[in-house]
């Protein structure tokens, strides 16, 4: 009997670390996140969040989602299978801005009876900047995550000054494609997202159009086994500068 408890206890134990650690990485999304409870109340948002509506943390975490933005029911009915919906959002000040937002979820280890709300720029600024063709204000990696937080389906191209160097698509949130001037594939995906001084446009990717898949694995493994190989990289060139280093020397002496 005293073994099942402790069981019971370690199992719920788990779950609220595993719990403890999605909210944290909510909070530090670079994406405006909100956390709804099923009956509308609002248990969590980030600083982008903050940021987006215009609201302190506190004080949005003290309303419902009703107020912010629309009942749960319609944005859930508006989102169904992944699509974006465009709602009007009240502003502090008395005034409105249309907001988009996705139907984000937990990680199936950790299940609660909450909904996860992905929100994005005002759409009004987002056309403008598309039409313009400028450069997402995030990095690969910033993109990745918050495709993945949405399940959308995308194409990112990474230009170079202004030459195209790569592009990564993907399907339903998870990194799907990959290929750059080099290669194609996870060895491209690796130089991709850890490459600076890049510029990311984002685009509609049509899934009729979307090729064989050849990155296999979640964005997680494939961002470890980016930074792995990365960091092998860097080791392998300071060693070769050791060896140098010690030639030169050897030579003086």
């Amino acid at each position: 009997m005293a073994s099942i408890v402790e069981k019971r206890s370690r199992r719920r134990s788990n779950e609220r670390a595993r719990a403890s650690a999605y909210d944290a990485g909510l909070l530090a999304a670079p994406a405006p996140v909100v956390v709804v409870a099923l009956d509308g109340t609002i248990t969590l948002c980030n600083a982008a969040a903050e940021e987006l509506f215009g609201v302190a943390r506190e004080d949005v975490q003290r309303c419902s989602i009703d107020e912010l933005v629309a009942p749960l029911s319609v944005i859930e009915a508006l989102t169904k299978d992944g699509a974006r919906a465009v709602l009007p959002c009240d502003l502090p000040d008395g005034g409105t801005k249309r907001v988009g937002v996705r139907l984000g979820r937990f990680p199936p280890r950790a299940p609660r009876a909450e909904r996860v709300l992905v929100f994005d720029d005002t759409p009004e600024r987002e056309e403008e900047r598309r039409a313009r063709g400028d450069p997402l204000p995030f990095d690969v990696v910033e993109v990745l995550q918050m495709a993945a937080l949405s399940h959308r389906t995308l194409a990112l191209d990474v230009t170079v000054d202004e030459t195209l160097y790569g592009r990564i698509l993907v399907v339903d949130g998870q990194p799907w494609w990959a290929r750059d001037v080099h290669d194609d594939g996870a060895p491209a995906f690796h130089r991709l997202v850890f490459r600076r001084t890049v510029e990311v446009l984002c685009a509609r990717c049509d899934p009729r159009e979307v090729p064989d898949r050849n990155l296999h694995g979640g964005l997680e493994q494939l961002l470890l086994d980016a930074a792995r190989v990365r960091d092998e990289e860097r080791r392998a060139l300071d060693e070769a500068e050791l060896v140098d280093d010690a030639d030169v020397f050897f030579a003086e002496a």
